[in-house]
This record gives structure tokens, sequence and C-alpha cells, in this order.
């Protein structure tokens, strides 16, 4: 379904809602965090929601984020629910996501999957990488690997947007993915990511933590670790906020030097497709 930008800034208003209800939640428990990806370009360029955006990033800390996902369900409305492998079993992704449960939205991807739906915002952990880059290719390998064999089962491509070669790698280890099961994939997922947070001498990350294929995770987005650790109040559609200090480094980093310009209107789109949407 094609959304109107009168929809869309509706939906935008619902997850600037979850956007609250989380910030309230993290200061309480005295986590820290930073708005992320497209949310903090326009925070930065537009003062809040990028107007054709259809979602909201977040990024956490590894340690801040494991604490959330345990312990921030109970300070959040009974409506929120904190979506991740080990609170909804069918979930395919690697994140957190904060679902409105009085809403429904429903994602062409996961179409397919028995998981909660609702209008939600995106949380991504933040963890230390290898200074080696053969150790950086070495996991890149076995995160492609878990990546294609979890979605398999549970992703439903789209013709545009998804080549052959994917659809066949996909189709071929679907046997392998259902064997294993997405929670247990997950896990190995998560621990190949924070297998360098013990050590701090690990002084790097990737500055796009929301990219889910591995293949496209290029080192030319590896930023300082201590950039996540330096944060400032920030506004965002007439709130504060938490955000990186040196934004924009950040942001030349994901976007190039000329984030503050506005793409050609033929790029202006959403990049979901959603097949349902009821605010």
């Amino acid at each position: 379904m094609k959304l109107s930008p009168e929809t869309i800034r509706q939906l935008q208003k619902k997850q600037l809602e979850i956007l609250l209800e989380f910030d309230k939640a993290a200061r309480k428990m005295g986590l820290s965090y930073t708005l992320s990806s497209g949310t903090l370009l326009g925070a930065v360029r537009h003062g809040g929601f990028i107007p054709w955006d259809d979602d909201a990033d977040v990024a956490m800390l590894r340690e801040d984020y494991e604490r959330f996902l345990k312990e921030g369900q109970r300070h959040l409305p009974d409506y929120l629910f904190i979506q991740h492998y080990e609170t909804d079993r069918d979930y395919p992704h690697n994140f957190i996501k904060i679902v409105d449960t009085r809403t429904r939205l429903v994602e062409h991807t996961t179409s397919q999957s028995d998981i909660k739906r609702g209008v939600f915002i995106d949380i991504f952990p933040i963890d230390r990488i290898p200074d080696s880059r053969i150790l950086r290719t070495i996991d890149r390998i076995c995160l492609t690997f878990i990546y294609f064999t979890r979605y398999s089962v549970t992703l439903k491509f789209q013709k545009k947007s998804h080549n052959l070669t994917r659809k066949i790698v996909s189709r071929l280890l679907r046997p392998l993915g259902k064997a294993l099961g997405v929670q247990r994939l997950n896990r190995w997922e998560t621990r190949i990511k924070t297998k360098y947070n013990h050590h701090s001498k690990f002084e790097y990350t990737y500055g796009d933590n929301s990219i889910l294929v591995p293949t496209e995770i290029k080192d030319s987005m590896i930023l300082p670790f201590r950039i996540f650790q330096d944060l400032e109040e920030i506004r965002f559609e007439g709130h504060s906020f938490l955000a990186i200090k040196d934004r924009d480094r950040y942001l030349r980093t994901l976007y190039g030097d000329h984030y503050m310009e506005l793409p050609p209107e033929e790029k202006q789109k959403p990049k979901h497709t959603f097949t349902e949407l009821q605010l």
C-alpha cells in the first residue's frame, strides 16, 4: 500500500508518542541512547522527522540496550510491547522494536511471521568491533550466513528490491533455517556481535547500526566508539531527546558531506512497504 503524505505524518505522530515514552523510561532507568540514522538526520536538517520518513531509529550501547530489554517493560505503558526474539518467539530481527499494540502495522517483508503488530520504533545495539580487517571480514561472513539462513524462514522477499541470487540462496537455506530455528540463529548473531565488548582496547564501531544485510556493512562506516558515549540534548519535533555531540562526523560518515541538502525528488520516498495500517 502507498502512504499519502498525510498518512505518513499521522504515522510519525504515533512514532513520536512511542519515542517520548521510551525517552521517559530510559531517563528513569538511567540509561543512555541517541537518536540515530534518518531520525538523527531529520533532527539536524528538519528539526524533526524527514517528511517522507516512515520509521524512527534509536541506538544504545549494548550494556544499556540489554538492561532496557530486561527491565524496560515495567517502565512503559501496558500498550507498549518490547519486541525482541526473546519476548516474541517468531520475531525475526536481531534488534528491539517498541510496538504500540493499540494500532496495527504490517510490513510486507514480515507479513508471514506470527508476531505482534503495531506502529513501532527501532532500537539498535552499539557494539565494539575488532581492529583487524581480517577479523571483521570473518565476522561478516558468519553474520551473512546467519542472516540468509534466518530470513529464509521468516522474510517475504519483495520482487523489486531483492535480486534473484538472494532468493535462490534463501530457498536453499530454508530447510536448515527451519531446523535451527529463529531464536537460535539470533543468539548466535548476538554472540558474534558482542564478543569484543569486554575489551576496551577495541575503540571502534560501525556508525550505521540499522543495516540488516551484513554484506552492505563497509569499513567506511567505522567510527570511534567514544562518539556514542558523548551525548547532549537535541530538539526533535518540539521535544528534547538525547543525541551524540559529534553529529556532523556521524552524518558525514553515513550520508556524505552534503547531508544537509535534500535528495532529488524521486528519492524522497518511504523505505518500507506496508500491507496494512490502522492508527
